[in-house]
């Protein structure tokens, strides 16, 4: 009781010390916003930080006044960051409206940002920039400026003359050199994405017999102004600009015209929230949630059940908004979450909200994302937050409930308490559906071939009624799989595992590929409809969600088996830290397996 009271202390007292002088909202769409100014700033210089940029605020008649360039959180501060650069806004400059065209207030000027081309998000993207140009000298290079307007790394594909190059692309802007060696006289120009959006914002062609090419390529269609766009493109081979709906090529000296060009809109207005900042005190167990999505009575009947599941923690509840006001001017990053992880350094840490939404765009809980070694895979990653810098040292054990409501959250609570409250055998059973596992090992198993003396004959299936019949408190998966479901011989889905007799609940070690991709917006994973299943299914699992190296999965089977007993987050960190220094894991191992349920279950 005295902890729970503790708990609702710590709720209170950071609302009421906020960091009054700072304030967010947040907008849907582009366009131009108004806010009344608060008291608390009235009269003082005001600043709008967007990313890492700052912009000095135009006020009018107590109201502050700010064109938006996109979707996003905004914060507003009467103080700035010195190391940052604060463009000004002239006073007497007003927003007009027009019929036709729109004109922002000028904070958007600030670097030359025009794009070429826009690698669009959601969909692969292939373009071909150039085909059939004329070569001057063929030992020479194509330069691309790109810009990644994700805060992750994003893979492009450069193809030239059928010639792939593959890059991954930071945040920001980015430079590709790619040579040309070819005794053609042509050369085609292609790029790629992979479900990114990145902007192609300069093409420096040293290769090309007109260093001034026109552009005569469909471009109008993908030309693009960023935030941080400015009125005169510096290209040293091409000027653009929109002349009516066209676009054309202008001269080195001549003024861009229609730099924002855009529908007419109406100035709409938001609410300022106040920047409340998380408390930096220690605590073992820390549980970053989205406060919009869950309220004091979820959190309190999640306190109930980690504290039965481990009495001897202390327990800290963060609302990740109050992380990003710290951390990211109040914009939503995973990297600002890892910034507050390694400054209080729990044991453990849960994160309550689901991440498969657009990435940074208003997940409940954003993630990470690794690019993996095998076909230059992207996958979502969890386990970059528990370490600072070097992958083969985590520090903290972390796991994840991919809830979006309230009644998901509520359902789950109620299934692992069920689970508890059985208190069955330890049984642990491997279904090993490719015949990998040649260790003799203490648990039923079941296999096409011998293992401990006991030859079977069972297929897929059979898996939900095996299940049914062993009751095992902890289920082994190992074999080929997909984000469905487990697949070798017939596909097991999650229909059919709906079979599974009620109250049939377990632990899940699931080695297999891809049934852990838990960041894909538009469904669930395999292990995520396991773990939302009602009163059956998985209470917490170990799933992939990318790649997996099979040559691994006996040391992996091993290192479960002879820790049995333990917290399964503990257990899953230090396997990631001692087989990668035994070389019996890769890289691609330790950020592609993920911890879905809470880290200190035990099985």
């Amino acid at each position: 009781m005295r902890s729970y009271i503790k708990y609702l202390f710590f709720l209170l007292s950071t609302c009421i010390f906020a960091n009054s002088s700072s304030y967010y909202f947040s907008t849907e769409t582009e366009g131009i916003y108004k806010f009344k100014i608060p008291k608390s700033i009235k009269d003082k210089p005001l600043y709008v930080s967007f990313g890492n940029t700052y912009y000095q605020l135009f006020v009018e008649d107590n109201y502050g006044y700010m064109y938006c360039p996109s979707k996003g959180f905004y914060q507003i501060a009467d103080h700035f960051n010195e190391a940052n650069t604060v463009f000004s806004i002239p006073k007497v400059l007003k927003i007009e409206e027009r019929n036709h065209y729109k004109y922002s207030l000028p904070n958007s000027f600030d670097s030359s940002h025009w794009f070429l081309a826009i690698i669009s998000e959601d969909n692969p993207f292939r373009k071909k920039l150039f085909k059939g140009i004329p070569v001057k000298n063929t030992k020479e290079y194509v330069k691309l400026k790109l810009y990644n307007f994700k805060k992750s790394d994003a893979p492009i594909l450069v193809k030239i003359n059928g010639k792939q190059y593959r890059y991954s692309v930071p945040y920001g802007e980015f430079t590709v050199s790619v040579p040309v060696i070819s005794t053609e006289k042509y050369v085609d120009i292609e790029v790629s994405s992979f479900f990114y959006e990145v902007g192609i914002e300069h093409i420096e062609m040293k290769l090309f017999e007109d260093k001034r090419l026109l552009l005569s390529n469909d471009f109008e269609k993908y030309v693009f102004r960023s935030f941080n766009t400015i009125q005169k493109m510096e290209d040293a081979y091409a000027y653009a600009t929109f002349d009516g709906a066209t676009f054309k090529k202008v001269e080195h000296d001549e003024k861009i015209k229609n730099l924002i060009f855009q529908k007419a809109s109406t100035i709409q207005e938001v609410a300022l929230y106040p920047s409340t900042i998380p408390s930096n005190t220690y605590h073992d167990f820390l549980v970053v949630y989205n406060a919009r999505h869950f309220d004091a009575n979820d959190l309190a009947l999640l306190t109930k059940l980690l504290k039965r599941i481990d009495p001897n923690l202390s327990y800290v509840f963060v609302d990740s908004q109050e992380i990003y006001n710290a951390y990211s001017h109040s914009s939503p990053s995973a990297k600002a979450i890892k910034k507050h992880i390694h400054k209080v350094l729990p044991k453990h840490v849960l994160f309550l909200g689901d991440a498969s939404e657009k990435e940074d765009e208003g997940d409940l809980i954003p993630t990470h994302y690794y690019i993996q070694d095998k076909d230059f895979t992207r996958v979502e990653t969890d386990y970059p937050y528990s370490y600072l810098n070097d992958p083969s040292s985590p520090k903290i054990s972390v796991g994840r409930l991919p809830f979006k409501t309230s009644s998901e959250l509520n359902a789950y609570i109620q299934k692992v308490t069920t689970f508890l409250d059985k208190k069955k055998k330890s049984a642990y059973a491997i279904y090993d559906d490719i015949s990998i596992i040649t260790s003799k090992l203490d648990v039923f198993y079941t296999s096409y071939e011998k293992q401990n003396s006991v030859k079977k004959y069972l297929g897929m299936h059979t898996i939900p009624s095996y299940i049914n019949d062993k009751n095992p408190s902890v289920f082994q998966f190992v074999g080929h799989a997909s984000y469905t479901g487990w697949s070798k011989n017939k596909k097991v889905a999650i229909d059919d595992m709906e079979s599974l007799t009620s109250g049939n609940m377990f632990v899940l070690i699931d080695l297999s590929c891809w049934t852990g991709t838990f960041a894909y917006h538009k469904r669930d994973c395999f292990a995520e409809n396991l773990l939302k299943m009602d009163n059956k299914g998985a209470i917490v699992s170990i799933s992939a969600s990318g790649y997996t190296h099979i040559d691994n999965y006996n040391s992996i089977t091993e290192y479960f088996v002879s820790k049995r007993g333990k917290p399964i987050g503990n257990v899953l960190k230090q396997l990631k830290k001692e087989l990668f220094k035994q070389n019996k894991i890769s890289l691609d191992d330790l950020h592609a397996y993920n911890l879905i349920g809470i880290p200190t279950l035990t099985y």
